[in-house]
């Protein structure tokens, strides 16, 4: 028996902890590339106040429309130009970063949780628990993402909290099906065998010794879906349905230059970009974890 105890596995075998982990992601220079975006969308949300000339509602009606400084014949004081209010659009961008940054990051944390514990219980205990949770994100599953969003910002109107809540209470699905999977697979393996053997509680297979073996799994997948939530919030509010107005949004704002777009391209090109750019890095991001944290995927 004190042989049988000594085999099971307590943690799931680690090189380097985080700092190895670190390090092996230094080596993927797309999710090094990433990384770098993401730090400085993430910077310029912190000092958003200190990077923006202008503050991000404030208008100019004589400067209305103005090219970006770079372009005009004359430069001004608006590097990425102005909107049909006069706003300065670099002000708005770097403002902005803030929503896309807050809502991707809220949606991910309030969608992983609750689909982590659920997915793990369905998968580990089964039976009518995994019945009942299994029939219900089928439930939510026949319906697109967007328009599933759309239909719960139409009831609860514009804010943050209300977009959060829009984007994760469908976003959880996907944590739950991968979750439940993993769990399944794990609970399968000879050690969890083992662990029954010796005498360990439910609790503690599932906190000591599935939960560690799966984690990553669920961490790759938070970061790849935290690009689809900014995508998601950046659709709504470019449909009226995100945020206040008063709010600079990158979607609000590509909606504002549609009626301007042959004269005035860069009203909704630079956010467009902006939402490409960090959208793509933070997939980068994902990849690499990926490629690090699956030992299925690296050399061991």
């Amino acid at each position: 028996m004190a042989t049988l105890a000594a085999w099971v596995p307590q943690r799931p075998a680690r090189r380097g902890g985080a700092w190895g982990t670190l390090a092996r992601l230094a080596g993927h220079p797309s999710a090094v590339l990433g990384a770098l975006i993401v730090a400085a969308v993430a910077a310029g949300a912190v000092f958003a106040p200190v990077l923006a000339p202008y503050a991000p509602g404030a208008s100019d009606l004589e400067n209305r429309l103005a090219a970006p400084s770079w372009l005009a014949a004359t430069p001004g004081g608006h590097w990425l130009g102005t909107d049909g209010l006069g706003r300065d659009l670099w002000s708005r961008i770097i403002f902005g970063s803030r929503v896309s940054l807050l809502v991707g990051l809220a949606a991910t944390l309030l969608s992983l949780l609750p689909g982590l514990v659920l997915g793990l219980a369905a998968g580990f205990y089964r039976g009518r628990v995994d019945g009942a949770l299994s029939r219900f994100a089928e439930l939510l599953m026949a319906f697109p993402h967007l328009i599933f969003a759309i239909g719960v910002m139409a009831a609860l109107g514009p804010g943050f909290w209300n977009l959060v809540a829009a984007l994760a209470f469908k976003g959880w699905v996907e944590f739950f099906r991968v979750a439940r999977g993993e769990a399944m697979a794990q609970s399968a393996r000879e050690y969890v065998d083992a662990a029954r053997a010796v005498g360990a509680s439910s609790a503690r297979i599932v906190g000591r010794h599935i939960l560690p073996n799966m984690l990553h799994t669920s961490l790759v997948l938070g970061t790849l879906r935290m690009g689809h939530f900014i995508v998601l919030e950046a659709s709504l509010s470019f449909l009226g349905l995100g945020l206040p107005p008063r709010l600079p949004a990158w979607g609000t704002m590509v909606a504002e230059g549609r009626e301007v777009m042959l004269t005035a391209w860069w009203v909704s090109t630079f956010p467009g970009l902006a939402i490409v750019a960090l959208v793509l890095a933070v997939n980068l991001v994902g990849e690499g974890l990926r490629d690090v944290l699956d030992p299925r995927l690296r050399a061991e």
